[in-house]
């Protein structure tokens, strides 16, 4: 066989690889990309109520729900086995009266995928307890009491002259009060804390081992 041919023939198994490849990875990459159907809770609840969260690792997000009267929490989950778990990690969800109780246990180990979010009305009191992750408030007003353990938690408040007291603290990490122009004391626990002469609310966040911060935004 002359060399000519096993060129003619190398170049031809490449062409044809290749054209394999932009057939099947396009359709590898949606998979990959796949969102299962979500785990979805919903109660009928009025504004001015208390929403008591509890849950031990993950991402939670609250937001304002888009159906006045309603609090919804959904759980996206990325991976098959997570989808097919999701269900189980919600020990409770009620809503009774002025107060609502949800309650949920995600895994502690393993690797996982998946978002939490919970949509809440606009003026609502929270308290809200998170171990572990990044827990993430927008455009909620009211009385927020909110305490991670290890993570990031971030807020957004439409009218910070809405709160009449505010107090910020971590035990290490930073501290950044700008939607109310304070400034944090301390080195590794750092904090800040101040009564205003007007407003309505109180505003409590607390983490143990990373950034707590409270901006304007999300009206």
């Amino acid at each position: 066989m002359s060399r000519t041919t096993l060129v003619s023939r190398s170049v031809g198994c490449g062409v044809c690889w290749i054209a394999v490849c932009a057939f099947f990875l396009p359709g590898l990459g949606q998979a990959a990309a796949e969102d299962f159907a979500p785990v979805v809770r919903e109660a009928f609840f009025a504004a001015g109520g208390v929403v008591i969260l509890d849950a031990n690792v993950g991402d939670v997000r609250v937001r304002p729900t888009d159906q006045e009267g309603k609090l919804r929490l959904v759980i996206t989950s990325h991976k098959q086995e997570d989808a097919t778990a999701a269900p189980h990690w919600v020990r409770e969800f009620a809503a009774n009266g002025s107060q609502a109780k949800i309650v949920l246990e995600m895994p502690k180990h393993g690797e996982h995928n998946f978002d939490v979010t919970l949509y809440v009305p606009k003026r609502s009191d929270l308290r809200l307890n998170l171990e572990v992750g990044d827990l993430t408030i927008e455009g909620i007003t009211g009385n927020t009491d909110a305490e991670l353990g290890v993570g990031d938690l971030k807020m957004t408040v439409p009218d910070p002259h809405a709160y009449r007291a505010v107090a910020m603290s971590v035990h290490i990490g930073d501290v950044n009060a700008g939607a109310f122009g304070l400034e944090p004391h301390g080195f590794l626990g750092k904090s800040v804390e101040r009564e205003f002469s007007a407003g309505s609310y109180r505003l409590k966040l607390h983490t143990g081992i990373g950034d707590v911060s409270c901006e304007a935004g999300g009206a």
